[in-house]
């Protein structure tokens, strides 16, 4: 956000492909250690996976928080990638560079975020902080809906993106210390299907419904 907001998003687009082409030479270097596989049996896939949704849904933290990010997602994804955009270029009159300060501010509150966290112990009940995260970031959409100049967009941008990233180190913190290493693997894909299972509805959703209601509703 903040390349494109100072040197233009061609110049963000040829940096953004020179981080890819770093990554190839980082994997290129990696040497493999072969080692034997451990022997635990040969379950199926099938087995395999009702195992993991056997777990997830014997826990009430776990499926009840894959089902709440469905909706979360569903209902805030597609206006934030595809709305914010809309509202900074027609309805603030901002540029590309405009728009990328309003992300940049939004990845800005995210390190501030991630740095803080990081430098902390787990809550007494890192859950409920979990949803009262999520429910800061989900009201913080509200400041776009209301925003009069770029600032007021980023403001929302930061205060989102900050409780979001709050909302994702206490859940896969969470993630790691309760939920078995063995298990741990189809717990994550699951959690991964489950909560990005409304994303695509959201970007098919949301130019309609801005089309009947208004940008800003």
């Amino acid at each position: 956000g903040m390349l494109v907001g100072t040197v233009g998003a061609g110049v963000a687009f040829y940096i953004d492909a020179g981080t890819f082409a770093f990554s190839a030479l980082m994997l290129l270097l990696m040497r493999t250690v072969t080692r034997p596989a451990p022997d635990e049996g040969h379950a199926s896939v099938w087995h395999d996976a009702r195992e993991g949704l056997r777990f997830v849904f014997q826990r009430p933290w776990l499926w009840a928080g894959m089902a709440a990010a469905t909706i979360s997602l569903l209902c805030t994804w597609g206006p934030w990638e595809v709305l914010v955009p809309y509202l900074v270029k027609n309805e603030l009159g901002g540029s590309a560079g405009a728009l990328g300060l309003v992300f940049a501010a939004g990845g800005a509150g995210a390190v501030v975020a991630a740095v803080t966290m990081g430098q902390r112990d787990l809550p007494r009940r890192p859950i409920t902080m979990l949803y009262w995260a999520w429910a800061i970031a989900a009201f913080a959409t509200i400041g776009f809906g209301v925003s009069g100049a770029i600032w007021h967009a980023m403001l929302a941008s930061f205060v989102m993106e900050s409780g979001i990233t709050v909302l994702l180190v206490l859940w896969f913190t969470v993630l790691q210390r309760l939920v078995p290493s063995s298990i741990l693997g189809r717990v994550s894909s699951l959690d991964w299907l489950i909560s990005v299972a409304g994303v695509p509805a959201s970007f098919a959703l949301v130019g309609p419904i801005a089309g009947s209601i208004g940008t800003r509703n």
